[in-house]
């Protein structure tokens, strides 16, 4: 029974720690820029072998970024998280990417987001490119989903990107990139087909570093700078009723 009363203190000693510790990680938030591009050649085909069954990315609890022109109503000095930002680390890459015959730019986003520990941070879900149908024909562009669904079509790229804090930046890529290829068949023909190829890599960051996650057919290009909201409002003088009759 002393015992007990003795661990007490120390119990709430982890618990105020644990309290501590989230808030300061509430605290930091962080501006992401993604670019995802595919390489025009179709050389990396040769480089391994590709399974037909690529598997699934688990895209479960992902969220979707937030337009800047779809947020009204904002506070000053108010974040929204998952936001899209315009671009300003890879601002150069982009437009080097856009301008060279070698690559095709498939998904270029930033966006904020608050530093948040593995087991809470969401994924954010990508959909991006050209889209097929099942039987890998381009779809035409008036062509929407079913109802109830985001869309019943094939995205050129779908996954999802996790961003989380730990001592470093964690970022988690799951990506499924599909596209036709002319590949030999078990018999050696070469044979043109809709297939899928994807992409799983987790890599450690620091803050304002650049990173490629590579793949021989696309491949992701990601930086990560953390944002510092300033602490100080402008002070709003209150109208005089002329003021705000005028």
């Amino acid at each position: 029974h002393n015992n007990a009363k003795k661990n007490i203190p120390a119990a709430l000693v982890l618990l105020l720690l644990a309290v501590q510790t989230n808030a300061a990680y509430a605290a930091r938030w962080y501006n992401v820029e993604a670019i995802i591009f595919a390489y025009t050649s179709d050389t990396g085909l040769q480089e391994e072998f590709w399974p037909l069954d690529t598997g699934t990315p688990d895209v479960a609890n992902s969220v979707s970024l937030v337009s800047r022109q779809n947020i009204s109503d904002r506070l000053p000095g108010q974040i929204t998280e998952f936001e899209t930002l315009p671009f300003n680390m890879l601002a150069g890459s982009l437009r080097k990417l856009r301008n060279s015959s070698r690559y095709d730019v498939i998904y270029a986003q930033a966006w904020r987001l608050p530093g948040m520990r593995r087991q809470s941070a969401p994924p954010v879900r990508i959909r991006a490119g050209k889209r097929f149908t099942p039987d890998g024909n381009i779809a035409p562009a008036s062509v929407t989903g079913a109802e109830g669904l985001l869309d019943d079509l094939l995205y050129e790229v779908d996954g999802r990107i996790k961003i989380s804090l730990s001592k470093y930046l964690d970022v988690d890529a799951d990506l499924l990139y599909r596209r036709r290829v002319t590949l030999p068949d078990q018999q050696g023909q070469l044979v043109n087909e809709f297939r899928e190829f994807r992409l799983t890599e987790f890599r450690r960051m620091k803050s304002k570093t650049i990173h490629y996650l590579d793949h021989p057919l696309f491949g992701m290009l990601i930086a990560i700078d953390r944002y510092a909201p300033k602490q100080s409002y402008e002070e709003i003088t209150p109208k005089s009723i002329s003021e705000i009759n005028q």
